[in-house]
Order: structure tokens, then sequence, then C-alpha cells
């Protein structure tokens, strides 16, 4: 069979009359008023395979995962997160209806409006969120996704671990960070308390004794 199915000559007309032939019936459910769909199929013989199908729904509500996708938008606008951030939802495996492929600005103003969530904008970034570019972040907004206070992020621009410019307003800061950026910043927050200081006192031993940079070697 999978060779007939494949072959060539085998047209499209040939495969349905395939299926006809070989599927007695097809049961499909719709799990409540889900976006998921119940597949049973019956094949000639008596085999039965079971699958889940998903189909296109019309209202984000009608999404089994909608309860945990309001709960993370209402936890990232308490944060003061601007809207065009927390559109980056699809990055965490959430999707909006109509199997739209990326959220807007505007669906999650309307989330938050329609289901009466609070948010809070930081009113020093609120001017410039709404301008900023692919990758570009807000002190306040890349401390949020990186779950560190906002003075932190800023000793790290002044150490040159992260690398800022001035906004048009010459008082706000604007950092550019893809995902490969993010990445690293992560691993840098992951590192124990006083991981710097530590190893500021073995590279300055190491200068000055080469057996202590042998044994502090990875």
């Amino acid at each position: 069979m999978p060779a007939l199915w494949h072959a060539p000559t085998t047209t499209q007309t040939n495969r349905k009359e395939l299926l006809r032939l070989m599927i007695e019936k097809i049961e499909v459910n719709v799990a409540g008023d889900s976006e998921l769909v119940d597949v049973i199929i019956t094949w000639a013989g008596g085999h039965h395979t079971h699958g889940q199908a998903v189909r296109p729904v019309r209202r984000a509500e009608q999404l089994p995962y909608f309860p945990q996708m309001l709960a993370r938008v209402a936890e990232l606008a308490a944060r003061g997160m601007a809207c065009p951030r927390i559109a980056a939802l699809n990055s965490e495996g959430f999707r909006q209806a109509k199997r739209s492929h990326r959220f807007t600005a505007q669906q999650v103003q309307r989330m938050i409006a329609k289901h009466g969530i609070r948010h809070t904008q930081p009113r020093a970034n609120a001017a410039i969120a709404a301008g900023l570019g692919p990758n570009e972040w807000t002190p306040s907004d890349l401390a949020t996704e990186l779950g560190m206070p906002v003075a932190a992020v800023h000793s790290w621009i002044i150490r040159g671990w992260i690398t800022a410019r001035r906004a048009g307003n010459n008082r706000n800061q604007i950092i550019t960070a893809d995902a490969a950026e993010l990445d690293r910043l992560r691993r840098l927050r992951a590192r124990s308390p006083g991981y710097h200081q530590r190893r500021r006192w073995i590279d300055a031993a190491a200068a000055t004794d080469p057996e202590t940079s042998r044994k502090d070697s990875p």
C-alpha cells in the first residue's frame, strides 16, 4: 500500500478511491466548545485509530489553554510590561484564536480591557515603549523578561555587560537584545552570587601565580 500510495502514477483521485475502500467510518467529536476535536477512524476489517485534531475557533476563550494564557497576560501586565512585549506570548507556546501565528499589541490591549486586568506601566517607559523596534527593550521590560531587579539591569549597563543607547528624549535607555543575547544574559543571571568577585580574585591571583591559573582552569 505505501508503494502504491506514493507511486508517481497514483493521482489524487486514485488516493481518494483507496481511502474509500480502506476506511469504513470516521467519527468526529468536538470537545465541548473548544478547538480540540476527537477523531475515531474505523478501518475496513474493524481496526480503530484514535487521534485528536485542532479546529479553528473564533474566540480566544475557546482555546483549551486560555485560563493559563489569561493568567500570564495578567502577570506580565501587573509587572508593568508594555503590550508589545506581552504580545510575544507565542514564544511561550500560546497562540490566538483563528490560528493566528502571532499576538499583536492590539489583541493584548483588548484582552486586558475585556477581562478587567490591571495594567501598571511605569510612566518613565510608557512614552517610548510604543516606539521600540524588533528586539529592543526598555530596562524595566528586560528586567521583567530576565526576572531580575531593574537596578541590576542598570548596573550591568554601567559595567558594560549590556549595551544600551539613549532614547530620543536623551533620558531613557533602549537595549537591543535578540534571542541569542537574551540567552547570554540568562546564563549571566544564573551565575551564583559572588561569582564575579571570586572571578576577579582568581584572575588577579593567576596573573602572579601560574600554578593558580592551572588549578582554576576549566
